[in-house]
């Protein structure tokens, strides 16, 4: 994880860090635990990005493969043919 990301989380209140006295930032383990979270988040959110064309794409061949099969099934039901 970045410098810039830390203090970016730190000025959104998000991660509190205590300072000593001359400036330097202690990190407990908690304040650990939850920058692997975010850094977690933002794996994730990049994978989305990435992926996001991808899913648009599949879920339009399924819903296409999905119509086209259940209008099979009406129009045969309808018609009194088999298969």
């Amino acid at each position: 994880m970045t410098k810039r990301a830390v203090k970016y989380y730190e000025e959104k209140g998000l991660l509190s860090v205590d300072k000593d006295s001359n400036g330097y930032r202690n990190y407990s383990m908690q304040d650990v635990k939850t920058l692997k979270k975010f850094r977690y988040i933002e794996s994730l959110e990049l994978v989305l990005k990435i992926y996001k064309p991808f899913w648009k794409k599949m879920i339009k061949v399924f819903f296409y493969v999905f119509i086209r099969k259940n209008y099979r099934k009406k129009f045969y039901r309808t018609q009194n043919l088999k298969r």
